[in-house]
């Protein structure tokens, strides 16, 4: 009888804790991370032959979870991440290119073409001279300042980047504080598990994670490397960005024979070789032309262009052009640098041309171009076209090549991971120019063939007998005049010839690229009507071609483009470009919403504080409570009779 009232005081406490436990589920239902608790009981061992039992042990409380669903969460979060970021950028880069019914570069487009308009109706008119400035500078600055808002965004990113690195760090430091004491502690607390469950899912909206929780062991993986694990340190997380200088390298695909070759396989005498800078700009050397290197006034050794020195020539001309060597440096093949920094190639021979940006990444991108004009050396008249025998453009080699741009890695202490969700993800995307998905560069990459195109077309032009065009220097400089001398000689530059490092013409526009763009008002002056003609059928041509620059007969053949298209329809597709890209991402985010939201609600319907629940139980144990206490005033009433029995 006594062993009946250790059960039952047993099962008294029992239900206590279980009334006290229902009790804190309600009060904590609220609070961020928390996850209902269940009282842990266990029938008390029978060591003896007692058939009786001996009542209920309380082995503990522990907490509802569910680490499958848990763990799918973070993973379905970490991509609502990801497309909410890229949703934030898209949509700043929307607002960007918004336009309205007055306003936006569209219609300054339309304004300036028909400033053109009106001044080829009337030539000599200074109005519509002073409008055509004036419209061409809009241009000009309207294309800078989406370049600048564009330029705004990844500079927030950037921000937003440094942020998110930061963030991640005190995370990983808060969890590792709660490693060491969770280490330390006979019983895990359910408040620091309930803490570090919380951190964990905010930690997975900035990287994507893995979490093995082992019986005695806990490791938290941030692409596939180990950041955290119990009881050892914390692994900082960081964020590496360096900057890639843009170089050119002319030579064949065989890494070691120049490119700069001549077609009848010599420099002879009349040839000319011409290097040719954003479009805007260019140096020359001619057979036979003297290049004063030590600039004593003397013709001394290897100074008068042959076929042995042209390229280190070409190579002083360029570094010495007073335009070109604000921007870039040319070197005669591949350099070393010595113990003062220098760059030191050998100049015992040519070698060949390799041009870089004097600025490291994305700003320091420039566009060059090589023109090698063969003339018939039997004729003493250099340059005249009716003697000109070939002529071909060459371009670097892109595989030997580097563009200028921004290479970004992800450490864990000295180990390179890679991140594949979360918003940092999204950030590293967009910042790191070769990564594929980088909008904005892909926003701003359209932009500068939009510019570089423009200031082609705008700059020289060949009318055919048949009234047909042949479009901008590009064009012209990739003819194959051999076939046709009279293309090239007909060819009308759109401005006057100006005295430079070499005589240079200048086009309406010049540069190759945004930022490079720039609007030579003077020109105007200098526009007949040929010109005019000309420059106004530009806003009607709908084949434009925006790949490679160039326009028209290339070769012997025609350039087929299928995404050739107007100057306005460019501009518009651009648009449509980013409004679509935004749409897609936000139906991808409402997508994952909906996922997150399923799982969510199937997940905390076991794991959340439900109030109904709790009352049952609160009825369940009271009755249980009573009935132990009932159990006990019972055995106290027997033992009562029993003490008042006599023999």
């Amino acid at each position: 009888m006594l062993s009946s009232l250790s059960t039952a005081l047993s099962g008294l406490y029992a239900s206590r804790a279980a009334v006290e436990n229902v009790s804190n589920n309600v009060a904590n239902e609220h609070n961020a991370g928390y996850k209902k608790r269940i009282v842990n009981t266990s029938e008390i061992a029978n060591l003896s032959s007692n058939i009786y039992g001996n009542g209920v042990n309380v082995d503990g409380v522990s907490r509802t979870v569910s680490q499958f669903m848990y763990d799918n969460i973070m993973v379905e979060s970490a991509k609502k991440s990801y497309y909410t970021s890229m949703s934030n950028m898209l949509g700043d880069i929307e607002s960007v290119f918004k336009e309205t019914d007055t306003s936006g570069f569209s219609h300054d487009l339309n304004r300036y073409f028909q400033s053109v308009e009106n001044l080829r109706s009337n030539p000599d008119s200074q109005v519509y001279k002073t409008d055509l400035r004036n419209q061409g500078a809009v241009v000009v600055d309207t294309l800078n300042r989406l370049y600048d808002g564009v330029e705004a965004q990844e500079k927030v990113t950037k921000k937003s980047l440094e942020r998110d690195v930061l963030r991640v760090n005190e995370l990983l430091e808060e969890m590792g504080k709660i490693n060491k004491t969770l280490d330390e502690q006979h019983v895990a607390s359910n408040v620091l598990l309930d803490r570090r469950d919380l951190l964990e899912k905010e930690l997975g909206l900035y990287v994507d994670i893995e979490v093995d929780r082992g019986v005695s062991d806990y490791i938290l993986r941030i692409g596939g490397e180990v950041a955290l694990r119990l009881g050892s340190n914390v692994r900082t997380f960081t964020v590496s960005q360096s900057e890639i200088l843009q170089k050119d390298v002319y030579l064949e695909d065989d890494g070691q024979t120049s490119s700069l070759k001549f077609s009848s396989g010599v420099f002879n005498a009349n040839d000319v070789i011409r290097y040719k800078f954003d479009n805007d700009t260019e140096v020359s050397i001619k057979f036979d032309e003297h290049v004063d290197l030590n600039n004593d006034g003397n013709v001394d050794a290897g100074e008068t262009a042959d076929d042995t020195n042209y390229i280190r020539l070409l190579k002083y001309k360029i570094n010495n052009d007073p335009l070109m060597n604000e921007r870039i440096v040319a070197h005669n093949g591949t350099y070393q640098v010595d113990s003062s920094g220098n760059k030191v190639t050998n100049d015992t021979k040519d070698n060949f041309l390799l041009i870089e940006s004097k600025e490291e990444g994305p700003d320091g991108r420039f566009n060059g171009r090589i023109v090698i004009e063969e003339y018939n050396d039997a004729v003493g008249t250099t340059e005249d076209v009716t003697n000109l025998t070939a002529k071909k453009t060459i371009y670097k080699d892109d595989y030997q090549s580097s563009e200028g741009s921004i290479a970004i890695d992800v450490f864990l202490f000295d180990r390179s991971v890679n991140i594949s969700s979360g918003s940092i993800k999204a950030c590293i995307e967009n910042l790191k120019t070769d990564s594929g998905k980088n909008q904005f560069q892909k926003y701003k990459d359209s932009l500068d063939q939009f510019a570089k195109t423009f200031s082609d077309l705008t700059s020289q032009f060949v009318k055919n007998d048949d009234g047909s065009y042949l479009y901008g220097q590009m064009s012209i400089d990739s003819h194959k005049d051999g076939l046709n001398n009279d293309i090239t000689k007909n060819a009308k530059y759109i401005g006057n010839v100006v005295s430079g490092s070499d005589e240079r013409p200048d086009g309406l526009f010049s540069g190759a690229s945004v930022r490079s763009l720039r609007f030579n008002k003077d020109v105007v002056a200098y526009l007949d009507q040929t010109k005019l003609d000309y420059l106004s059928k530009l806003q009607w041509k709908e084949d434009i071609s925006f790949k490679n620059g160039t326009q028209g007969v290339l070769n012997a053949g025609v350039l087929v483009d299928r995404g050739a298209s107007s100057f306005a329809d460019y501009f518009q597709r651009l648009n449509l470009d980013v409004s679509a890209d935004n749409e897609n991402n936000k139906f991808l985010l409402e997508t994952q919403e909906v996922v997150i939201f399923s799982l969510e609600e199937s997940y905390n319907r076991i794991v959340k504080v439900d109030k109904d629940e709790e009352m049952l139980d609160l009825m369940k144990f009271q009755a249980a409570y009573a009935a132990n206490a009932k159990v006990i005033t019972t055995l106290d009433e027997m033992i009562k009779i029993m003490l008042g029995l006599k023999r």
